[in-house]
Formats: structure tokens, C-alpha cells, sequence
């Protein structure tokens, strides 16, 4: 009986390796090894003279040649005030050069115009400072808000099995299948004259929104939930909102945290929304977009890869301490048949 055991594991584990499964392999190391080095060169080469770098793109980076070359740190009015000959100097260049003027007019009405008129300016590191603010509340709005909804109307759709539900499930389907781009304009008129635009309770308003992709997969979640926890709830005495917040949701936990990454990786790299929601609320994209379009220092392209790392670093820390939610399996258990 040993025998045969052994004898069926050697075979099982012979069987895994074909010639698909080692094609595949090769494909996923050769794929695995050009995002390292895609990645290894660009931190790289941020810690590289902007002249060396025009010499040899693949040479290792050098501190003589910050030592020979150094970087000048200009003023707003383009004169020097100093020079920099770190290593960070394209980190150093990219922090000084921060800077933030807000003066613009937009329609609040139908026939109304506004201009703004209070006009500010602010530069290096008050300018970074409102940038990480301002990167916070909308990264956390824009990333628990469309969660939290997304998960009860997924629950509420299923476990409600009314029409309006099925309604509702056909207004998803449908509005995903328009295409996202051409309805921007539509929707900046529409917060324009609802004097949602541009505003923090506009903007959070906005973020309660459920009609997406996570809602189908909180939908298809549910729906492959046994109704035994929730009638076996119910006979103990438990409420709608009980059953929700103590079975329900605790059950899908790890599909929560794994929507609340992929959110917070899109919300923190996303520069659009503020460039045409929030102008006055720059977020840490859209500021290092403003500069890099408007500053002749950020057209270096180690500088540009300097903003690019410091933009993932946020993004590549949370997905580490939450990658066992996002590629955890959900495992169900409990209730005996």
C-alpha cells in the first residue's frame, strides 16, 4: 500500500511537468526577469548625471560626475541660488522644483460664469506637502467609499432577489459596455451645474459610486455564497445588518482588501481626476505632471524616472503589505449539508 502511494505521487508530480507547463515556465521567468531589470535600470539610472546617462544608458551611475558637473538650483526667476553634487540630485532637483499657481475660471451654471480669482503660489517643500494632503483624503475617498459601496450593492443584488435587483445588474452590464472616455465632458457640465465641481462634498459624493467591475465580482461572490450562514443567522435571531457586518462582509475580506489595492494603486497614479475634477486640490500626480510639462529642469529624463520612482514607492509598499489579501484564495467553511 506504501508502495503504491509512492508510486502515484512520483507519477502525479512526472505528469506536472510536459511540454506546456515548461514552455509556460520559461515564458513567466523570461517575463519575470525584463520587469526586474525594467525596474533595476530605472532606480538606476535616477541616481545618474543627466550627461552620463546621454553617454552610456546602461552604465552604472558615478558620483565624479555629480562632482564635475554639478547640478544649479535655480529660483522661480531662473537664477542660480546653489548647486547640488549628491547622488540624489535628481531627487533633490525634482523636491526643490515643486511648485504649485492655481488661477482659472470654470461655469457653475447653465449661463453663469465664475472666475477664480484667488490666485496662490507654492514651491518646494509647502508645495510637496500640499500635494501628500491632498493625495491622502482622495486617495482614501477614491479607494473606500467606491469599495464599501461596490461590496453592498453586490451583497444587496444577490441575497434581495427582487427585479429591481435584476434591473439594477442590467444597468451595470450596460453602462460598462459605454465607452468611459466620451462621457468626461457630459459629466463636468453635470457636476458644473449641481455646484459639485471642484468641491470636497462633490468630490466624495462622486466616489459613492458602485457601477464597476467590482461590483460583478462582489456580485458573482455572493451569489456562490450558501444560504446556510445567513438562514442559520436569522433562526438565532440576527438582524439584516447584523448578518451583514458579522458574516457577510468578514466573509469577503479578502476580496475587499484585494479591491481596496487595486484601487489605491489606480486613485494614487491617476492624475486626470484632478487635472479636470479637483483643480484646486492637486494630488502628488497631477502636481509632478504640472511641473514636468512646465519646468525645463524635468525634461532630464533622470529626473522624470526620479518622479516615476518616487511615485511607486507609496504604491509598491501597500501592495506589499497587502499581497496575501490580494492573492489569497477565500475559503468557505463551516456549515455541514
Amino acid at each position: 500500500m506504501q508502495t503504491q502511494t509512492v508510486t502515484y505521487k512520483k507519477e502525479k508530480h512526472k505528469n506536472l511537468w510536459n511540454v506546456y507547463s515548461i514552455t509556460f515556465f520559461i515564458l513567466l521567468t523570461i517575463y519575470a526577469l525584463t520587469i526586474f531589470f525594467s525596474v533595476g535600470w530605472m532606480l538606476m539610472t535616477t541616481f545618474k548625471h543627466k550627461d552620463a546617462f546621454a553617454n552610456n544608458v546602461l552604465g552604472l551611475p558615478d558620483l565624479s560626475d555629480f562632482k564635475e558637473l554639478p547640478y544649479f538650483i535655480t529660483d522661480s526667476a531662473g537664477l542660480i541660488i546653489g548647486e547640488c553634487n549628491s547622488i540624489f540630485a535628481n531627487y533633490i532637483i525634482m523636491f526643490s522644483k515643486l511648485q504649485y499657481a492655481y488661477n482659472g475660471s470654470y461655469w457653475v451654471g447653465i449661463v453663469n460664469q465664475e472666475l477664480i480669482t484667488n490666485e496662490y503660489f507654492v514651491s518646494g517643500a509647502m508645495a510637496l506637502l500640499v500635494f501628500l494632503i491632498n493625495s491622502a483624503w482622495q486617495v482614501f475617498a477614491g479607494t473606500v467609499l467606491p469599495m464599501i459601496m461596490q461590496a453592498l450593492m453586490g451583497y444587496m443584488c444577490i441575497k434581495y432577489n427582487y427585479k429591481f435587483s435584476k434591473f439594477l445588474y442590467a444597468v451595470v452590464v450596460f453602462s460598462m459596455s459605454l465607452p468611459a472616455f466620451g462621457s468626461h465632458a457630459a459629466q463636468i457640465t453635470l457636476l458644473r451645474n449641481l455646484r459639485m465641481y471642484n468641491t470636497v462634498p462633490g468630490f466624495l459624493i462622486w466616489n459613492c459610486n458602485w457601477v464597476s467591475m467590482y461590483f460583478l465580482i462582489f456580485y458573482s461572490y455572493y451569489q456562490g455564497l450558501a444560504d446556510s450562514y445567513i438562514e442559520a443567522a436569522e433562526i438565532d435571531g440576527a438582524s439584516q445588518f447584523r448578518i451583514l457586518t458579522t458574516i457577510a462582509l468578514p466573509l469577503a475580506s479578502n476580496m475587499i482588501m484585494a479591491t481596496v489595492v487595486l484601487l489605491f494603486v489606480g486613485v494614487w497614479n491617476d492624475y486626470s481626476m484632478s487635472l479636470m475634477y479637483m483643480p484646486s486640490y492637486p494630488t502628488m500626480a497631477y502636481g509632478i505632471y504640472v511641473n514636468s510639462v512646465s519646468h525645463s529642469q524635468f525634461n532630464s529624463p533622470t529626473i522624470q524616472l526620479a518622479t516615476l520612482m518616487y511615485l511607486a514607492v507609496p504604491a509598491v509598499i501597500f501592495f506589499i503589505c497587502f499581497r496575501k489579501q490580494l492573492m489569497g484564495n477565500v475559503s468557505l467553511g463551516g456549515i455541514k449539508e
